[in-house]
């Protein structure tokens, strides 16, 4: 049994609710990594017997082969060290273990969602021109059906995106008029859920613009009576270069921090929807795409550092950090696994106030 250390910095003696929901949601992910290496056992075992795995036995082998892999992937969780302020009632991480396989652990998944923020918010504030620009989210979808293989689904967003960024440069270079060569730049992040149509692996696209750059945007209500933000450029091109015309389009408020965090919480967040997949859905997707590049930069945006995010380092965290910690995986994204026989000491010292 892993220990726990809890240490809140109380005017009370009793923690408040806000930081009970804290500690017990993230305590879950300790048991969903107990699940994930008991499947990693049930595949071995199958692969002994000669049943057929939906990915090569080298790919798997290799992607979990990794020096200390599963004592890291079970520390991870196993400890936390947290400050709660009642004045404030903020939350502050100040240690904790993590495994960072973020594209298997939610928790590493958020942590490396949080870091690329502060590395734009870094950018941002040494290149203020940047905040001058127009800037623009866009979510491009690609054909899919639910006969065909994640493999299929993923390649089609990758040769999306690579079209997109021609496009661009072309626009640049060439003086091609299209509706991406209004763009000087921005970030891509491919981000994959499941549902009754199969795999969705879709791209968000953060774009900049010289500031008054005209991006016609239209609203669309579908059948189902959800709007939609359109650009009649964006659905041709999706429906020639994808098979699609599902889109969304919208223009962004970077005038103050608290817009410019909610943007980037869209799209520097995590690369896979937990909840919507299974235990087996979630690890053939680490084994496809353990070497595959699910964010990066483009244009204006290209070498300056975004790409790469240092999950090695143990700095203290805490405000928006905390807040995706409990929105987006703790409350949206983990399953809703029992904890009292993980952690019952906690569960009994942490009461609601």
């Amino acid at each position: 049994m892993s220990n726990y250390s809890i240490s809140p910095r109380a005017y009370s003696p009793v923690p408040s609710e806000k930081y009970n929901k804290f500690v017990t949601r993230y305590l879950k992910s300790y048991q969903y990594h107990e699940r994930i290496e008991a499947f990693y056992r049930r595949e071995v075992e199958r692969h002994r017997r000669g049943a057929p795995l939906p990915y090569s036995w080298e790919e798997f082998v290799k992607s979990f082969k990794a020096k200390n892999f599963w004592k890291n992937y079970h520390d991870c969780g196993s400890y936390i060290l947290a400050d709660y302020y009642f004045t404030s009632k903020k939350l502050k991480v100040q240690d904790a273990n993590f495994c960072r396989r973020d594209k298997i652990c939610p928790a590493c998944a958020v942590r490396r969602a949080y870091k690329q923020q502060l590395k734009f918010l870094q950018i941002v504030s040494a290149k203020p021109e940047f905040l001058a620009k127009d800037w623009y989210y866009i979510v491009l979808t690609v054909k899919h059906t639910a006969d065909e293989s994640f493999e299929t689904v993923f390649n089609r967003v990758v040769n999306l995106k690579k079209k997109i960024t021609k496009a661009m440069r072309n626009g640049r270079m060439r003086g091609d008029r299209n509706i991406w060569s209004k763009f000087g730049g921005g970030m891509f992040s491919i981000e994959t859920t499941f549902g009754s149509n199969g795999w969705h692996v879709h791209l968000n696209l953060l774009v900049n613009a010289d500031a008054g750059t005209h991006i016609e945007i239209t609203e669309v209500t579908n059948s189902r009576g959800q709007i939609s933000r359109q650009n009649d450029e964006i659905r041709q091109f999706l429906e020639v270069n994808a098979g699609s015309r599902m889109h969304d389009v919208q223009k962004l408020d970077f005038s103050n921090q608290e817009s410019l965090m909610a943007a980037l919480v869209e799209v520097l967040k995590y690369s896979l929807k937990f909840s919507s997949l299974s235990i087996q859905q979630i690890v053939e997707f680490y084994v496809k795409t353990n070497r595959k590049r699910l964010f990066g930069t483009f244009g204006n945006l290209w070498g300056l550092g975004l790409d790469e995010v240092d999950l090695e380092g143990d700095e203290k965290l805490d405000g928006p950090f905390v807040e995706l910690l409990i929105k987006r995986v703790m409350l949206g994204d983990m399953p809703d696994y029992r904890i009292d026989r993980i952690a019952p000491h906690i569960l009994k010292d942490c009461k609601s106030d």
